[in-house]
Parts: structure tokens; C-alpha cells; sequence
């Protein structure tokens, strides 16, 4: 058998056992053990060339990420800030009239 019989044998069984198998049927020893010659025979290579560059590429997401939580969560701020003001507003004026004009507010009591 050659390497890519060997291959697309290994995917039809995987595709098997994903798409068609019934719980009783599912044999999770054997798709490890299919996935693990799969990959002896059709390597995925990483994108990184060492471990410390896939952890610094790690850190640098988790810093994005959490960067544009905080940005998040000053919107809420800012917006509950924007809306509990003209809650104050209303109740000191009565009335408000609210016009925006260039992305500014402003309040006319």
C-alpha cells in the first residue's frame, strides 16, 4: 500500500467514525490511533519555528484581547455614565431636548 492509499484510507475511516458512527460504534482508541498515523504520515506543520515564538505569539493575543475588553467596557461606562445624565436632566428640566450633531450632545433644558 502506498503512502497515499495509506492516507486516504485513514481519512474514509475518520470520516466514519465523524460523520456516521453511533456511540456504540465510536471507538476512541482507534481514531486516536488513526489520527496519530496520520499525522506520521502527513505532518500539518506549525506556524512557528520554536515554542518560545508560539508563546510570544500567545501573549501578544491575550494582550489584543484583553485591550479591546477594556475598550469595551469603557463604552459601557461611558454610555451608562451618558444615560444616567440625562436621567438627572430629565428629572431636574422636565423636559429635555436632545440634538446630535457631529457626534456631540448637547442638552438644552
Amino acid at each position: 500500500m502506498t503512502k497515499e492509499e495509506e492516507i486516504r484510507m485513514i481519512n474514509e475511516k475518520l470520516d466514519f467514525y465523524v460523520m456516521e458512527a453511533s456511540d456504540e460504534e465510536f471507538d476512541t482508541e482507534e481514531v486516536r490511533k488513526l489520527v496519530k498515523r496520520l499525522d506520521e504520515l502527513d505532518p500539518i506543520p506549525l506556524p512557528w519555528k520554536s515554542d518560545e515564538e508560539a508563546l510570544k505569539d500567545f501573549w501578544e493575543y491575550c494582550e489584543e484581547r484583553q485591550r479591546e475588553e477594556r475598550i469595551i467596557a469603557d463604552m459601557k461606562i461611558k454610555d451608562e455614565n451618558k444615560h444616567l445624565e440625562i436621567c438627572v436632566l430629565e428629572k431636574l428640566c422636565g423636559k429635555i431636548y436632545i440634538r446630535e450633531v457631529c457626534k456631540s450632545v448637547f442638552i438644552i433644558c
